[in-house]
């Protein structure tokens, strides 16, 4: 038997793809790869191996169906195998997602977790919806607050190796807290009545631990100038609680009354010095009142001061016995 050993001519193979990279969440169809053969006789045929390849004749590659790798293409002319390749790479997509607790209070701070699939190197596309960023960059995690409420639309995005991620988007409700209660009241001589402004967001309120109905409390059975004290709280379900406030009034129906004590000038205790009265000038109320002097030198509490006594300086009170209101004046005797 004889062989003969045969010279295999010179071949050159350039091949091409319409993308030598991918990523793993491009909407594609799959696509052709080429492959031109120089040199030789032409006679030979080729045939297409590696990940992706869908068909090895013609050169369809699908990049959903590949991984990383290298797409070989070997051509056989004769007995002469030629080979030659191509680096097709599919870059793996970040996923965007993250955890945010909702709903949350106007300043409370709430922390932000990643939880998608990303390398740290990624570019992080951070949207805080205005919120004020305590602390955090990059991957996070970040702590965020909000000075004022509503519904706050938080997103991110991420590009890594060219590839976007998916847009991912979160809600967090950022509750605005209860008015305190503006607390009035009204009284008579034995009752007090408190009564405050009906707050948005309440459901319920409790006045010095009981459950209230309305926006209105009457304390009953009091004495006259007796003080009262409660504390109304506002109920709230909302992320930021209940708001309360107190207030104390005094059980009184007095109208309001002035006195005015005219001033009196100075007096020197000598042999001229005599008895005269005091005046009193009383206004507001029904009229209907009575009055007493008391203090030093006064020797009828209707009306008379008496000076007959050693003194540098003294206070006179005049009392209106129906209020219980009182002025004073002055009496200096050098």
């Amino acid at each position: 038997m004889c062989c003969t050993a045969e010279n295999c001519p010179a071949v050159a193979i350039d091949l091409a793809a319409p993308s030598t990279s991918y990523c793993s969440n491009d909407i594609t169809v799959p696509s052709q790869l080429t492959a031109n053969v120089m040199g030789g006789a032409g006679t030979g045929t080729g045939t297409w191996s590696g990940p992706g390849i869908i068909n090895p004749v013609d050169g369809t590659f699908d990049p959903q169906a590949a991984n990383l790798g290298v797409i070989t293409y070997s051509y056989m002319e004769g007995p002469c195998m030629y080979n030659e390749v191509i680096d097709i790479t599919i870059f793996e997509s970040p996923t965007a997602n993250f955890i945010a607790s909702s709903p949350i209070c106007e300043g409370d701070v709430i922390t932000i977790t990643f939880d998608g699939t990303a390398e740290a190197s990624a570019n992080f596309n951070w949207d805080f919806d205005g919120a004020d960023v305590i602390s955090g960059s990059g991957v996070g995690p970040y702590e965020l607050s909000w000075s004022n409420g509503g519904q706050k639309t938080l997103a991110l995005s991420i590009e890594q190796n060219g590839c976007p991620s998916n847009a991912f988007t979160a809600n967090v409700q950022v509750d605005t807290p209860l008015d305190v209660p503006n607390i009035s009241c009204s009284s008579t001589t034995n009752s007090i009545t408190y009564d405050w402004t009906a707050i948005a967001g309440a459901v319920e309120y409790i006045v010095n631990g009981m459950p209230q109905a309305g926006t209105s409390f009457t304390a009953t059975g009091l004495n006259q100038g007796e003080t009262f004290t409660i504390q109304v709280v506002a109920g709230g379900n909302g992320a930021c609680g209940n708001s309360f406030n107190d207030e104390t009034c005094v059980a009184s129906n007095c109208p309001p009354v002035a006195i005015d004590l005219p001033a009196v000038n100075n007096i020197c205790l000598d042999a001229s010095a005599a008895p005269f009265n005091l005046t009193a000038n009383v206004s507001g109320g029904a009229g209907g009142g009575t009055g007493i002097w008391s203090g030093p030198g006064i020797t009828n509490p209707i009306m008379v001061l008496s000076i007959l006594m050693i003194l540098v300086f003294r206070l006179v009170t005049m009392s209106l016995l129906t209020n219980i209101v009182k002025d004073f004046v002055a009496i200096i005797i050098p």
